[in-house]
């Protein structure tokens, strides 16, 4: 090594700190400070040994907990009883805001959330249940009766709080409920129940159906939730009608048709003008994508409602709009990232790839579902979106990975759009059993749940389908590296026993659809 000359030497000055615990102080690693135990320290399974510096908290009962970092004024929020609903709210905040908040963050768990927490006590006990979960979660160790006590005991409190007529003849607005309902099935997905977080879902989007059509802004007319005059609402009926349209979606996608009436706004304006497609930003185009697929879904022809004659040209004609639609905005998606270059951030450039990814399967989706199931040109038409789906989903699992301080092999978690769904599709849509194979090892490489869908479940439902096409292939002579899709539209069914795929086959020797439903998994 060369000798650095005497006098030269310069070491860049950091003022110490006595602040953090003496573990991490040892490691000479930056303490993150959180109390009782640094996350720091928890999450890579080192024992913090706490803040012996550090005076008594003033009350025995009672811990504060300040949210500098959130748009406006600093909250300070007070959780009670215990050491350990402070440390889950702790983690809450450090470790699971930001990945429920999602490739594009969102304003709902960044901001919004909080300030509903620091008045309303269900909220605030539904976070610290959500962040003790996740901290087992990540943990990977054999969580204690205690511990799954606490969780449980907080969510209960959370409900309980929702059951009380506020103090001093207040009231409740019907937001505080809606968001009860969206962190409710969080904490359920959390925990693999599915099916329960599928009733909270549907029950807050039939309360935001009868809210929104009873024309009333945010307080319930009847019940514990007091009289009718009218209060500030926490969060604006728009963002959570938002959110529960995309849970809707994936409701859907698992028990058919689910349709939820989105709160008109500017995004209607855009698609209904004839007008290019244009975005300042990552987010606003989401948000415009977001809206034209509630939209499409929204207006879908009835076949109750049509000439059967006519049912088909106008499932046709309502599919042809969309899809010109999807792929005029594809174009100005893609001129918005060239004309970004090299400005957008990494976090911007893997959410412009989630948002990619996602354009690419609607379209496939919406030409496909107009062609014969064993139409060769439909193959042929579809490889290069696949392909590039592919190479998208590879792009989003290897960041995701690398930013995991547990190199994927804790279950990460978001409420927002990701990659699972649309690796599914491409897992059960191409013929190519190379990319289908590729699709399922990207899914079954990190464990994430995505809302309702999670990677591991998807990709052995994605592996099941490939079998069942592979066998019907191989009684039709086709090629082995090749397969013509025998199932129609694949349902993954949850409920309290498991997991079912429900598709449609062709017969081969009758030519009629035959209704096939098979357990995949169960717990």
């Amino acid at each position: 090594m060369p000798k650095v000359a005497k006098g030269k030497r310069k070491r860049a000055y950091r003022p110490k700190t006595s602040t953090g615990c003496p573990t991490c102080r040892l490691r000479r690693v930056k303490c993150d400070e959180t109390r009782p135990a640094c996350l720091r320290c928890v999450s890579t399974d080192r024992i913090c040994d706490g803040y012996p510096h550090v005076q008594a908290p003033r009350s025995s009962h009672a811990s504060i907990i300040s949210l500098p970092d959130i748009a406006g004024p600093a909250l300070d929020i007070e959780i009670r009883a215990s050491p350990q609903s402070k440390r889950s709210f702790s983690y809450f905040l450090q470790r699971t805001r930001p990945q429920l908040a999602g490739f594009f963050g969102s304003d709902f768990w960044e901001r919004l959330v909080l300030q509903a927490a620091h008045r309303e006590s269900a909220v605030r006990h539904a976070l610290v249940a959500i962040g003790s979960v996740h901290e087992l979660s990540e943990r990977q160790t054999a969580a204690s009766d205690v511990s799954r006590a606490f969780a449980l005991e907080q969510y209960n409190l959370a409900i309980r709080e929702l059951l009380v007529a506020p103090s001093q003849g207040g009231e409740r607005g019907v937001d505080v409920c809606l968001i009860a309902c969206i962190l409710f099935a969080c904490l359920e997905n959390m925990q693999g129940r599915h099916v329960t977080a599928i009733t909270h879902i549907q029950s807050g989007a039939k309360l935001l159906r009868e809210t929104l059509c009873d024309g009333e802004n945010g307080v319930l007319r009847h019940g514990v939730f007091g009289s009718t005059r009218q209060i500030d609402s926490y969060v604006p009926l728009d963002v959570l009608a938002r959110i529960f349209a995309g849970l809707n979606s994936q409701v859907a996608m698992m028990f058919g048709d689910e349709k939820l009436k989105l709160v008109e706004d500017s995004s209607r304006g855009t698609i209904d003008s004839g007008l290019p497609f244009s975005f300042s930003s990552v987010r606003e185009a989401k948000g415009i994508f977001e809206y034209g697929y509630c939209l499409y879904t929204r207006s879908q022809p009835d076949e109750l409602s049509c000439d059967p004659a006519e049912y088909p040209a106008a499932v046709k004609a309502h599919a042809d709009h969309f899809a010109s639609l999807t792929s005029k905005y594809s174009f100005a998606l893609q001129a918005f990232f060239e004309s970004k270059g090299s400005s957008l951030t990494p976090k911007e450039d893997i959410a412009f790839a989630v948002l990619q990814l996602h354009v690419l399967n609607n379209l496939v989706s919406l030409h496909a579902e107009q062609m014969p199931q064993d139409s060769q040109s439909r193959c042929e038409l579809f490889q290069p979106h696949i392909i590039k789906m592919l190479a998208l989903g590879e792009k989003i699992v290897s960041a995701i990975v690398s930013d995991d301080d547990h190199g994927g092999q804790a279950t990460s978690f978001c409420s927002d759009m990701g990659y699972v769904i649309p690796l599914y599709s491409v897992a059960t849509r191409t013929p190519d059993l190379a990319i289908r194979g590729r699709a399922i090892e990207l899914l079954r490489s990190t464990s994430r749940q995505e809302g309702l869908w999670n990677s591991l479940l998807a990709a052995e439902a994605a592996e099941r389908v490939m079998e069942i096409q592979q066998r019907e292939a191989r009684s039709c002579n086709h090629r082995p590296d090749w397969v013509m899709s025998p199932i129609v539209q694949p349902f993954l069914e949850l409920d309290g026993k498991g997991g079912r795929l429900r598709y449609i086959r062709m017969e081969q020797e009758t030519h009629t659809q035959i209704d096939v439903v098979e357990e995949v998994f169960s717990w």
